[in-house]
């Protein structure tokens, strides 16, 4: 059930598996992405499960912009 929702919230933002992305308005430096079951946080030279809610990933407010290098 999990890689299904985390599949269809990544076809809503437009997002591929890894392609790395940051919200709009974020507060601070860290770079999300999409794998096939998580959503992680890179940050400060680490990678981590993000704490990103389900609730605001469906947010019609919740905006995100892709990183480039």
């Amino acid at each position: 059930m999990r890689k299904i929702v985390i599949f269809l919230i990544r076809k809503k933002l437009g997002l591929k598996k890894y392609e790395k992305f940051r919200f709009v308005g974020q507060k601070t430096d860290a770079i999300y992405y999409f794998t096939e079951s998580n959503i992680m946080k890179l940050w400060r030279n680490q990678t981590m499960l993000s704490g990103v809610s389900v609730n605001w990933l469906l947010d019609s407010d919740c905006k995100i912009q892709r990183y480039h290098v």
